[in-house]
């Protein structure tokens, strides 16, 4: 819950080497936390969710038409 929690602030304040640092911090912890035999299946999930947190985020901050070409 941390690591989503930092990278939803990381996002909102615009800091891209902070939520660089926080999946690259959350893909070391993964084997940690769920084991190594579910660390991908995690991480996968992990980066689908912040993928999603970044894309919101980018939509609030922005104009929508700023995603269309």
């Amino acid at each position: 819950m941390g690591l989503l929690f930092s990278v939803v602030a990381s996002s909102i304040a615009g800091a891209g080497t902070a939520l660089f640092c926080t999946v690259i911090l959350a893909w070391t912890l993964f084997p940690l936390l769920v084991g190594t035999r579910d660390a991908l299946e995690a991480g996968c999930v992990f980066m689908l969710i912040s993928l999603g947190i970044v894309v919101v985020v980018g939509l609030a901050r922005y104009d929508p038409d700023t995603l269309l070409p």
